[in-house]
Order: structure tokens, then sequence, then C-alpha cells
């Protein structure tokens, strides 16, 4: 049992409130306990977490500077396509050029020609004259 100095001097800590701060105090030792051994795991892992950051910084870089390549891939496959289909329009340019010059040289060269089988007809037909006269004399 209590004394009756036991019991004054808890009346004087309930009354002057030091118990409810000493309960306090208490409470809030455990807490900091509590937090500093939370700390002390939470700076255990902090070495893991470092790492899995950098590893997912390293992962995060190579897959940008890949969606980099790739992109740059694709801008270069366009610009080949258009690449090519410039060559191919300049091509048909030429081609075109060289048709329309030789279009404007075929009444020309069908003159000539014509003018070449109407030659050849008239020397075949002197030559066939001559032959015959020089023939004929002997058959009459």
């Amino acid at each position: 049992m209590l004394s009756d100095v036991d019991l004054t001097s808890q009346f004087f800590l309930r009354g002057t409130q030091l118990t409810q701060l000493s309960d306090e105090y208490d409470l809030c030792y455990g807490n900091v306990t509590q937090t500093q051994k939370l700390l002390a795991v939470k700076r255990e892992a902090l070495p893991d977490l470092k790492a899995r950051l950098c590893e997912a910084t390293a992962r995060y870089n190579e897959a940008e500077k890949a969606r980099e390549q790739k992109k740059r891939a694709d801008d270069l496959k366009k610009e080949l396509a258009w690449s090519h289909v410039a060559t191919k329009q300049e091509e048909m340019s030429t081609k075109m050029e060289e048709t329309a010059k030789l279009a404007r040289r075929l009444p020309k060269i069908e003159e000539g020609v014509k003018q070449a089988e109407v030659s050849s007809y008239f020397f075949l037909t002197f030559e066939l004259n001559s032959m015959f006269d020089l023939e004929c004399p002997r058959q009459c």
C-alpha cells in the first residue's frame, strides 16, 4: 500500500501536471526511438535504392538513345525516299527533253527517208533501165 508521503507526492505531481508531462515525454521518447529505428532501416535500404535508381536511369537513357536512333533512321529513310523521287523526276525530265528534241527532228528524218526512198527508186529504175537497154540489143 501507498504511504501518505507517496500519496501526497502523487497528488502534487498530478496537481502540477508533471505526471502528464512525464507521460508525454515518455511517449515522445518512444516515438523518437521508433523513428530512429525506422530511419536506420531506411538508411540500410538507401544504397540498394540508389543502385536501382542508377540502373533505371541507365535503362531510360539507353531507351531514349534507341528512340532517337529510330527517329533518325526513319528520317533518313524518308529523306532517301524523297531523294529517289527527285532523281526519278530529274531522269524523267531529261527523257522528256530528249523525246521532245527527237520529236522535233522526226519530220526532217522522215523527209530524209522519203527522199532516200525516192532516190533509191529512181536509182534502181535507172539501173534497171540501163541494164535492160544493154541487154535489149542482143536479144533483138
